[in-house]
């Protein structure tokens, strides 16, 4: 009986310690998501890719983009940079993979781990990279759009991972 007494508080202690560490997050529709539930996304290889050349046209040649100096890889663009109307974490997402080969993204795991809509002209969302569930450091983006829902900017990188062992495994 006493190792039943002294069991239950520590059941009862990890079940609160587990609750805590759980991170949250609140979607539009007021739905409680896990922090890394991957944003559910249909892209086809139909979908529109947009280049460099095509970015330029769509902002009347006033884009600008922002290379990082040691990877020579883009990291921000000013401007359109899609098509897609953004209103939700979906097309902020799908507004993203319009840039895909642009930002070399190759794997379209990715969840939405805020989005800022109190600012008076724009909605900032924030997508993290995942692989196979798991976080993937420096593997983020921040897309920006303007209250009626154009896509006014996105920064970031994609991390490239390659057969990553995800299992859990107890170190020595």
């Amino acid at each position: 009986m006493d190792k039943v007494r002294f069991i239950i508080p520590i059941i009862i202690i990890m079940m609160l310690i587990a609750a805590c560490n759980k991170k949250t997050s609140k979607t539009e529709d007021s739905r409680e998501v896990t922090a890394l539930e991957a944003i559910p996304v249909q892209i086809n290889k139909n979908y529109e890719n947009l280049s460099y050349e095509d970015l330029r046209h769509m902002n009347d040649n006033a884009l600008e983009v922002q290379y990082d100096a040691s990877t020579h890889m883009p990291w921000e663009i000013r401007g359109i940079f899609s098509t897609q109307m953004i209103h939700s974490e979906q097309d902020a997402l799908k507004a993203l993979l319009s840039v895909r080969d642009f930002f070399h993204i190759t794997d379209y795991e990715f969840y939405c781990s805020s989005y800022d809509t109190s600012r008076s002209k724009y909605d900032i969302y924030t997508l993290n990279q995942l692989y196979r569930g798991v976080l993937i450091e420096n593997g983020s983006f921040q897309i920006c759009a303007t209250k009626d829902g154009t896509p006014a900017s996105v920064k970031g990188s994609f991390q490239k991972v390659s057969d990553m062992d995800i299992s859990p495994a107890v170190s020595k």
